[in-house]
Protein backbone atom coordinates (compact mmCIF):
# COMPACT_ATOMS: atom_id res chain seq x y z
CA UNK A 1 0.00 0.00 0.00
CA UNK A 2 1.27 3.03 -1.36
CA UNK A 3 0.88 6.37 0.84
CA UNK A 4 1.55 9.55 -0.57
CA UNK A 5 2.89 12.36 1.94
CA UNK A 6 3.84 15.67 1.49
CA UNK A 7 5.54 17.91 3.54
CA UNK A 8 7.47 21.25 3.75
CA UNK A 9 10.74 19.74 4.69
CA UNK A 10 12.32 16.54 4.70
CA UNK A 11 15.02 16.17 6.98
CA UNK A 12 18.07 13.03 6.40
CA UNK A 13 19.27 12.28 10.09
CA UNK A 14 21.71 14.36 12.34
CA UNK A 15 21.90 16.47 15.14
CA UNK A 16 21.94 19.41 13.24
CA UNK A 17 18.69 18.05 10.85
CA UNK A 18 17.16 17.88 14.39
CA UNK A 19 17.55 21.05 15.73
CA UNK A 20 16.34 22.08 12.22
CA UNK A 21 13.19 19.85 12.52
CA UNK A 22 12.58 21.59 15.55
CA UNK A 23 12.81 25.01 14.13
CA UNK A 24 10.54 24.12 11.38
CA UNK A 25 8.13 22.58 13.90
CA UNK A 26 7.92 25.64 15.69
CA UNK A 27 7.00 27.52 12.86
CA UNK A 28 4.37 25.29 11.59
CA UNK A 29 6.13 23.45 9.37
CA UNK A 30 4.81 20.01 8.33
CA UNK A 31 8.28 18.49 9.06
CA UNK A 32 9.60 14.66 8.26
CA UNK A 33 12.88 13.27 9.76
CA UNK A 34 14.58 10.06 8.55
CA UNK A 35 17.59 8.58 11.17
CA UNK A 36 18.30 5.43 9.39
CA UNK A 37 20.76 3.75 11.43
CA UNK A 38 21.61 0.01 9.98
CA UNK A 39 22.61 -2.14 13.69
CA UNK A 40 26.45 -3.45 13.68
CA UNK A 41 26.98 -6.98 13.08
CA UNK A 42 26.94 -7.45 17.09
CA UNK A 43 23.30 -5.54 16.84
CA UNK A 44 24.25 -2.39 18.16
CA UNK A 45 22.10 0.57 16.76
CA UNK A 46 21.20 3.98 18.06
CA UNK A 47 18.62 6.33 18.66
CA UNK A 48 17.77 9.87 16.55
CA UNK A 49 20.98 12.23 16.54
CA UNK A 50 23.25 10.88 14.23
CA UNK A 51 27.03 10.34 14.73
CA UNK A 52 28.32 12.94 16.79
CA UNK A 53 25.44 12.79 19.43
CA UNK A 54 25.50 8.59 20.01
CA UNK A 55 29.46 7.98 18.86
CA UNK A 56 31.10 11.09 18.13
CA UNK A 57 31.91 14.35 19.42
CA UNK A 58 29.31 14.31 22.59
CA UNK A 59 30.01 11.02 24.00
CA UNK A 60 33.92 11.21 24.22
CA UNK A 61 33.75 14.82 25.61
CA UNK A 62 31.78 13.45 28.14
CA UNK A 63 34.15 10.90 29.09
CA UNK A 64 36.67 13.45 28.93
CA UNK A 65 35.02 15.37 31.46
CA UNK A 66 34.53 12.73 33.81
CA UNK A 67 38.47 11.49 33.60
CA UNK A 68 38.96 15.04 34.64
CA UNK A 69 36.59 15.33 37.30
CA UNK A 70 37.76 11.74 38.34
CA UNK A 71 41.71 13.57 38.61
CA UNK A 72 40.75 16.90 39.73
CA UNK A 73 38.55 14.81 43.02
CA UNK A 74 41.82 12.57 43.44
CA UNK A 75 44.21 15.59 43.71
CA UNK A 76 42.08 17.40 46.13
CA UNK A 77 42.39 13.98 48.13
CA UNK A 78 45.51 13.81 48.12
CA UNK A 79 45.93 17.35 48.99
CA UNK A 80 43.87 16.99 51.83
CA UNK A 81 45.79 13.83 53.07
CA UNK A 82 49.04 15.97 52.77
CA UNK A 83 47.77 18.95 54.69
CA UNK A 84 46.36 16.96 57.31
CA UNK A 85 49.72 14.64 57.52
CA UNK A 86 51.91 18.00 58.15
CA UNK A 87 49.49 19.26 60.67
CA UNK A 88 49.67 16.24 62.56
CA UNK A 89 54.35 16.36 62.31
CA UNK A 90 53.80 19.73 63.38
CA UNK A 91 51.87 19.19 65.74
CA UNK A 92 53.88 16.34 67.17
CA UNK A 93 57.06 18.42 66.57
CA UNK A 94 55.15 20.79 69.01
CA UNK A 95 54.52 18.56 71.88
CA UNK A 96 58.32 17.17 71.66
CA UNK A 97 59.97 20.46 71.65
CA UNK A 98 57.54 21.90 74.73
CA UNK A 99 58.45 18.46 76.21
CA UNK A 100 62.08 19.30 75.67
CA UNK A 101 61.94 22.71 76.76
CA UNK A 102 60.30 21.71 80.05
CA UNK A 103 63.10 19.27 80.86
CA UNK A 104 65.96 20.15 79.82
CA UNK A 105 68.00 22.23 82.46
CA UNK A 106 70.14 25.34 80.86
CA UNK A 107 71.80 27.25 83.31
CA UNK A 108 72.91 30.72 83.16
CA UNK A 109 76.15 29.59 80.63
CA UNK A 110 73.72 28.12 78.52
CA UNK A 111 75.51 24.88 79.09
CA UNK A 112 73.92 21.28 77.53
CA UNK A 113 74.45 17.59 78.71
CA UNK A 114 76.12 15.73 76.21
CA UNK A 115 72.95 13.12 76.18
CA UNK A 116 70.64 16.16 75.64
CA UNK A 117 73.23 17.58 72.68
CA UNK A 118 72.47 14.16 71.71
CA UNK A 119 68.59 14.47 71.78
CA UNK A 120 68.55 18.07 70.61
CA UNK A 121 70.65 17.14 67.24
CA UNK A 122 67.91 13.75 67.16
CA UNK A 123 65.16 16.01 67.08
CA UNK A 124 66.71 17.89 64.31
CA UNK A 125 67.03 15.40 62.37
CA UNK A 126 63.93 14.08 62.17
CA UNK A 127 62.37 17.53 61.52
CA UNK A 128 64.50 17.51 58.36
CA UNK A 129 63.99 13.87 57.50
CA UNK A 130 60.21 14.92 57.75
CA UNK A 131 60.97 17.88 55.26
CA UNK A 132 62.57 15.87 53.13
CA UNK A 133 59.24 13.12 53.23
CA UNK A 134 56.71 16.38 52.71
CA UNK A 135 59.18 17.60 49.85
CA UNK A 136 58.92 13.76 48.14
CA UNK A 137 55.33 13.41 48.43
CA UNK A 138 54.87 17.14 46.70
CA UNK A 139 57.04 15.97 44.30
CA UNK A 140 54.67 12.98 43.85
CA UNK A 141 51.60 15.49 43.39
CA UNK A 142 53.00 17.58 41.05
CA UNK A 143 54.38 14.49 38.79
CA UNK A 144 49.87 13.23 39.73
CA UNK A 145 49.39 16.49 37.82
CA UNK A 146 51.73 16.33 35.01
CA UNK A 147 50.37 12.95 34.22
CA UNK A 148 46.93 13.86 34.36
CA UNK A 149 47.62 16.69 31.89
CA UNK A 150 49.54 14.12 30.05
CA UNK A 151 47.22 12.17 29.76
CA UNK A 152 44.74 14.48 28.78
CA UNK A 153 46.56 15.22 25.96
CA UNK A 154 46.65 11.67 24.87
CA UNK A 155 42.83 11.25 24.99
CA UNK A 156 42.96 14.28 23.02
CA UNK A 157 44.71 13.20 19.89
CA UNK A 158 43.32 10.04 20.19
CA UNK A 159 39.83 11.63 19.72
CA UNK A 160 41.82 13.36 16.33
CA UNK A 161 42.61 10.50 14.51
CA UNK A 162 39.30 8.94 15.88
Amino acid sequence: MDVEQEYDLFIIEGSGGLACAKQAAKLSAKVALADLVKPSPLGIKWGLGGTCVNVGCIPKNQCILQLLQEYQDMIKQKQAQLEKMVENVNSHIRKLNFGYKNSIYIDKWQSITINQQKSLMQIQQNQQIIKDKLKQLELKIYQQLFEVNHHTQIIFQIFKIL
